[in-house]
């Protein structure tokens, strides 16, 4: 059954710019700034979006809108990866006429409380020194691999590479729509409303620095809490502090229910590409999915929830996002080529099997000194540990 259609291109647009700034641009991004130096993990982000990034996204609008398919039909083209999309599904969306509305709302309305705190922000004292840190790169931060990491694992998470919902919300779009245009325009309107917090948030932090008398250098080793000490702070300089307050910590929820629900749904979405046959129990589906993250949930709200948002976030995101993302790319450029593989042939001349294989051996030629050489060499390095052997 082909895919219902999205009723206009700024839906699509709109839906992936929600979906990519979620509440992650309001807590998670300011946090990596913070802990990798303010400016240099800037830097690094901005370019792993471009050459990270904005591939990928391209990749997965291409495979989704050439396909029509679901998340994991979609692998049909390379069979054997299918369980790259099994094992990476976190999320996504089937059903693009539900929550229109809610959309635009839970998009627009961040925007307009950043606005209004990056205005009252920039009036307070001590503002400059903030936002000096968050622009300001420390050049010795790049040389530490820890920073290239984070900035990587973020350019990624921030768009959801690898988990599905791109690929599911493209094969929505008529084949003919311009996947590199959009892949672009989505991906930096993305990292930008990243920035553009961080303006607001970092001029917040050096007011609450210059209150208490210390440098902005000093909240880097705090931790997911200091959005916790930061808004407030701005909140309470607005007229109105409790009305502003609850606009803040709803736009937090929406923002969680906006990147929430597509990936729910394409959890959704995934199980019945795989078992057809519950599509007639749906309710029940979304019944368990639902039940099974809130008890999951549960875990975060606890007394040591904290710790347990911490340790999640320093190992569930990175390498997998990237490795995922790598083996997207070597199904859809190596695999599905071989798949389509035609041997050469000059005018009505077919080369027979000897020479398509003295073929093969020329191409693979490049290629075969590089793990004999790293083998040989591993084996010939005195040492047992990387410490010893850079001594």
């Amino acid at each position: 059954m082909a895919h219902e259609q999205w009723r206009s291109h700024l839906d699509y647009i709109i839906t992936l710019l929600g979906y990519g700034v979620g509440s992650g641009a309001f807590i998670r991004f300011p946090f990596y700034c913070m802990r990798n130096g303010g400016g240099a993990y800037l830097i690094l982000f901005m370019f792993f979006t471009i050459i990270g990034t904005i591939p990928c996204v391209f990749l997965e609008m291409t495979i989704g809108q050439f396909s029509q398919s679901g998340p994991i039909k979609v692998w049909n083209m390379c069979p054997a990866f299918k369980v790259v999309l099994v094992d990476a599904v976190v999320g996504g969306q089937d059903d693009v006429l539900v929550g229109d509305i809610l959309v635009y709302i839970t998009v627009i309305l961040p925007y307009i409380l950043i606005l209004v705190f990056l205005i009252r922000g920039c009036l307070l004292p001590g503002s400059a020194d903030g936002i000096y840190y968050f622009i300001f790169p420390k050049f010795d931060k790049l040389t530490d691999p820890k920073v290239w990491i984070h900035s990587c694992r973020y350019a990624l998470f921030s768009m959801g590479i690898a988990m599905g919902c791109i690929i599911t919300m493209s094969g929505h779009n008529r084949k003919d729509n311009n996947c590199f245009r959009d892949a672009i325009i989505i991906c930096l309107m993305d990292s930008l409303s990243n920035v553009f917090f961080g303006f607001a948030f970092f001029c917040i932090v050096g007011h609450v620095a210059f209150q208490r008398g210390v440098t902005v250098e000093a909240f880097e080793s705090s931790g997911y809490d200091l959005a916790f000490i930061v808004y407030p702070e701005v909140l309470s300089a607005l007229p109105l502090p409790p009305l502003w307050s609850v606009m803040t910590f709803l736009t937090f929820m929406l923002l969680a229910i906006d990147s929430a629900a597509p990936s729910v749904e394409l959890i959704i979405a995934a199980l019945e590409d795989m078992f057809p046959r519950l599509m007639k129990r749906r309710w029940l589906i979304i019944g368990a999915v639902l039940l099974s993250l809130f008890l999951f949930g549960l875990i975060y709200i606890s007394q040591g929830g904290i710790y347990v948002v911490t340790l999640m976030d320093w190992y569930a995101y990175f390498p997998s996002t990237a490795v995922f993302g790598i083996l997207e790319c070597i199904a859809v450029i190596c695999c599905y080529s071989f798949y389509s593989y035609r041997p050469p042939k000059y005018g009505d001349y077919i080369y027979p099997a000897w020479a398509t294989t003295l073929g093969w051996l020329i191409s693979f030629s490049s290629l075969l000194p590089f793990p004999i050489v790293f083998i040989w060499t591993v084996y010939k390095t005195q040492g047992g540990t990387v410490k010893e052997v850079n001594t």
